[in-house]
């Protein structure tokens, strides 16, 4: 990463990254090299920020916002300045609501300040975004992969390439 920053100093730079993410290490490396993030966040990654979230979201009626779509509608809530290490980190919820469906909540760590704005856009062009981008690269539509072994024999692999370690 010391590597990228050298290499391309003004390069505007925002990580989409799973929950496994959400720690001081990885807040603290993006801050060092003037990294935003944004960081899916699960009720057991940092319990203190999520119980932080979930009291002060209560206490903050002016932060709701719904979006209503074609098929259901979209809510979103957030929290600034969430103290967390030596850190602040911001949090934004979106719960998709759909009629006869269960509603799908998703939740993400930020060093961007959430506003009514800005929250639709992190969410639905950047925080939701990650898992998409991270399954299409799984399903690249019957595309070979030369760095992923297949799952069964070199009889998967194109003519004359060997399964990587195959002898």
């Amino acid at each position: 990463m010391a590597r990228l920053k050298k290499d391309f100093p003004g390069l505007a730079v925002c990580l989409l990254l799973d929950s496994r993410h959400c720690n001081g290490p990885t807040f603290r490396l993006c801050r060092a090299h003037d990294w935003r993030f944004l960081i899916v966040l699960k009720p057991g990654a940092l319990p203190s920020v999520f119980e932080e979230f979930e009291a002060l979201k209560a206490q903050s009626p002016e932060n709701p916002l719904t979006v209503p779509t074609p098929d259901g509608r979209l809510t979103f809530r957030w929290v600034n300045a969430i103290p967390y290490d030596g850190l602040t980190l911001n949090v934004l919820e979106c719960l998709v609501s759909r009629p006869n469906e269960k509603p799908i909540r998703f939740v993400w760590g930020t060093d961007i300040e959430v506003t009514r704005e800005l929250c639709q856009a992190l969410s639905q062009q950047g925080g939701r975004q990650r898992g998409r981008i991270e399954n299409e690269g799984f399903r690249l539509g019957g595309a070979r992969r030369p760095y992923a072994a297949p799952p069964r024999g070199d009889a998967q692999w194109p003519r004359g390439q060997r399964r990587p370690g195959a002898a």
